[in-house]
C-alpha cells in the first residue's frame, strides 16, 4: 500500500480489514468537500515506526482511502503497533448535465 502525507508518499506494509461495529451502516454515502466519503471503513494495522495521521490518503489496489482517525496501541510503555480507521475517498465527477 501506498501512503501518501502531504507531499510525501511512501510504501508501507499493514493489515488491512473491514472495521465491525455492532448495529452501524457503514455502506450510506456521506458527502464531503473534496468528493464522497463512504461510511464504509476499514481498519490498518502498521508497524510501530509507520507516521499515520488524520487527513492522510492510503492507496489500496487503486483505491484511495482517507484516514480518519489513528492511534498508537502501548503496552507496558512498549509501542506496539500504529491503527488506523480509513474511508474510502472517491473523487466526485460533475458534469454540465446535473439537474
Amino acid at each position: 500500500m501506498l501512503l501518501k502525507s502531504g507531499e510525501d508518499a511512501k510504501t508501507i506494509k499493514a493489515f488491512f480489514q473491514p472495521l465491525r461495529k455492532k448495529q452501524q451502516n457503514y455502506f450510506i454515502p456521506q458527502r464531503h468537500l473534496s468528493g464522497v466519503f463512504t461510511k464504509d471503513k476499514h481498519l490498518i494495522i502498521a508497524p510501530a515506526d509507520t507516521k499515520i495521521k488524520r487527513g492522510d490518503l492510503l492507496v489500496v489496489n487503486d483505491m484511495e482511502y482517507a484516514v480518519v482517525s489513528s492511534g498508537n496501541y502501548i503496552f507496558q510503555d512498549c509501542l506496539l503497533y500504529v491503527w488506523a480507521v480509513v474511508s474510502a475517498h472517491i473523487e466526485q465527477i460533475e458534469d454540465d448535465f446535473d439537474d
